[in-house]
C-alpha cells in the first residue's frame, strides 16, 4: 500500500505520514478534543486522518466517502474513456457483420492543389 498522507511537521496531533505512522497512536487529543485515527484504502493507496470522537457514529460514512474519492482520483485514465471508434458512433449500425466502415474520402482537391491553381 502507498501511504498518501503528507508529513505534518507542526500540528497538535501526531503525524500520520509513512515515516511517522508506526509511532503514531490510534487515539490522541488536542485542545481538549479527543481524536481517533481512521484509514481509507482504494487502488493500493491509503490515506490516514484524525476524526473527533464526537463523530464516531459517522466514521463509516466518512471513510466510505474518502475511499470513493480516492478511487475516482487515482482511477486509471483509460477506465473512463469511451473507446468506441468515432466512425461507429456517427454511422448507422452495420448489419452485414463486417464491422464499422471508414468514412468516405472527400472528393475535394487538397490545399496545395487549390493554392497552385489560385496562383498560376
Amino acid at each position: 500500500m502507498i501511504n498518501l498522507t503528507a508529513h505534518e511537521g507542526i500540528s497538535p496531533l501526531p503525524c500520520l505520514c509513512k515515516g511517522c505512522f508506526e509511532r503514531a497512536p490510534t487515539e490522541a487529543s488536542a485542545d481538549g478534543v479527543e481524536f481517533r485515527r481512521v484509514t481509507a484504502r482504494a487502488d493500493e493507496r491509503e490515506l490516514h486522518a484524525w476524526v473527533p470522537l464526537s463523530l464516531e457514529e459517522k466514521v463509516p460514512m466518512l471513510v466510505k466517502s474518502m475511499e470513493q474519492r480516492l478511487g475516482r482520483r487515482f482511477a486509471a485514465p483509460w477506465a473512463t474513456l469511451d473507446t468506441t471508434p468515432l466512425v461507429a458512433r456517427s454511422s448507422p449500425p452495420d448489419t452485414s457483420g463486417a464491422g464499422p466502415r471508414p468514412p468516405p474520402a472527400e472528393a475535394k482537391p487538397g490545399l496545395w492543389s487549390r493554392l497552385r491553381k489560385l496562383f498560376s
